[in-house]
């Protein structure tokens, strides 16, 4: 018996969006039924034929890591040294747009010139 869209979406949220976990899960709830244990290139085709869900899935896992950054970042009990990390990795990502970068991006369609010194 395959599955049905609600308890398909239901087990890949359960992975965080991950194909290979969410094969297992399978594989694991359901092991004497053939139909139901999919493979990690079976799951991943049928996630990209809905990629709105798969998409929004895979960003409730971003906002959560996000989340827990940002807590070590607050969180005074932190050592110092894993929290000015956790800044560090937090601008060079959120905040490159404000020059918090360690390397410049150079985009191809630009019509500006850039002359390189030996």
């Amino acid at each position: 018996m395959e599955y049905e869209n609600e308890e398909f979406w239901a087990i890949i949220r359960e992975s965080g969006g991950l194909p290979t976990r969410a094969a297992r899960i399978m594989a694991k709830t359901y092991p004497n039924d053939p139909d139901k244990k999919l493979t990690r290139q079976a799951i991943w085709q049928r996630c990209n034929r809905k990629k709105e869900i798969f998409d929004d899935i895979r960003n409730q896992v971003l906002d959560e890591a996000e989340e827990i950054l940002q807590s070590i970042i607050r969180d005074k009990k932190t050592p110092a040294s894993v929290r000015l990390k956790a800044v560090q990795f937090y601008l060079e990502r959120i905040g490159k747009h404000r020059g918090f970068t360690r390397k410049i991006e150079i985009d191809g369609n630009s019509s500006h010139t850039i002359n390189f010194k030996d």
